[in-house]
């Protein structure tokens, strides 16, 4: 590959960077149910107040949230006649990312959560030792270990 014609800008390498944020972003509102919640009734349509109240979270910190996964395109926003925000899923997040949806990729969310990203953050250990990095992230023996595995 001649590298040459790579154009990365400043941009590329910032939105690399920041990656990790809209992982967060969808790890926290799968957790929470905020999916679920939106496709849970017939009143798809919620406020952040209603959402907070339902799962028991913070209403501010569910606006901000909420507010996050639409700029993500997770979900959709109007406003109201009142001019309260109404949040909905939008068709991609009813299909894959409810717990009742037969394509539902919660169950890889809630991994990478719980594995591959606290994992990923000792990859630099990984690199330089050249080790399973299993007993530093989560206490466990590297024996079975992906590693192990390869034969």
């Amino acid at each position: 590959m001649d590298d040459r014609n790579v154009n990365l800008t400043a941009a590329g390498v910032f939105d690399t960077i920041t990656g990790f944020l809209r992982s967060q972003i969808l790890f926290a509102a799968s957790e929470l149910g905020v999916f679920d919640a939106l496709a849970s009734d017939d009143e798809k349509k919620k406020t952040a107040l209603q959402l907070a109240t339902e799962l028991s979270t913070d209403v501010d910190a569910m606006e901000r949230l909420l507010n996050s996964c639409v700029s993500l395109h997770l979900l959709s926003k109007s406003l109201d006649p009142d001019k309260n925000a109404l949040y909905w899923n939008t068709e991609a997040t009813s299909q894959y990312l409810t717990v009742g949806a037969t394509t539902s990729l919660r169950g890889f969310i809630r991994h990478y959560k719980m594995t591959m990203y606290p994992l990923m953050a000792n990859l630099d250990h990984a690199v330089r030792e050249g080790k399973d990095q299993l007993v530093k992230t989560f206490g466990v023996p590297a024996a079975g270990s992906m590693r192990n595995l390869r034969g």
